[in-house]
């Protein structure tokens, strides 16, 4: 599973049953590891290929799916997801001594308006004022 959000979100409702009707959720906040780029993977073998591909399909799906529904589950408002979409495809999950094009890409990406304005709206991110009250 390379997208957890949907889990997170049952999890927190099994530990708080009330995480939605009391607003006990201020937000739900979905950190992608970057979008693959798919001609540097497996230059050789299909299969890798196929199962990269798979899984970069699934990770978006599940984000799709979760953006469309996050109203309807209750978190209107509340759902943000930020995912570096150029510059991380030749890093691994343990690549931490390749910190310098990590933090070079991540600001490329938070330097983008759109993705500024989704900051601003994270920061600010509060559960239900009506809700709020009653915690």
């Amino acid at each position: 599973m390379n997208n957890p959000v949907e889990q997170v979100l049952e999890e927190a409702k099994s530990i708080w049953p009330d995480a939605i009707a009391k607003g006990r959720i201020q937000c739900l906040l979905s950190i992608g590891t970057g979008l693959p780029d798919l001609k540097k993977f497996g230059d050789n073998l299909k299969e890798v290929v196929e199962t990269l591909k798979e899984i970069a399909v699934e990770t978006e799906k599940t984000e799709t799916r979760f953006f469309k529904n996050h109203e309807l589950l209750g978190l209107g408002g509340r759902y943000f997801r930020f995912n570096v979409n150029k510059g991380l495809c030749d890093i691994q999950l343990d690549d931490h001594e390749k910190l310098a094009e990590i933090e070079a890409s991540a600001e490329y990406y938070l330097d983008n308006p759109r993705e500024r304005k989704l900051i601003d709206e994270f920061r600010q991110a509060k559960a239900p004022m009506a809700c709020a009250s009653t915690i």
